[in-house]
């Protein structure tokens, strides 16, 4: 059985702070909870195990 990828936009809000974002949405979502750092954004990601891929800046989707 193939486990379905979900993947994540990481980007930084006008505001400064890093949002992530469902892939699949046409928009980036600033709702919700921002963080300090792109680094501290993809760790959130990882614990609460929602995403299992992200966009990186090159544009290709890598592994969490």
């Amino acid at each position: 059985m193939t486990k379905i990828r979900k993947i994540a936009r990481i980007h930084e809000a006008p505001t400064g702070r890093w949002h992530v974002t469902d892939n699949a949405l046409n928009y980036l979502d600033e709702g919700g909870k921002g963080y300090a750092s792109e680094r501290e954004a993809i760790r959130a990601i990882r614990a609460e195990g929602d995403y299992t891929h992200r966009v990186a800046k090159n544009g290709k989707i890598v592994k969490i």
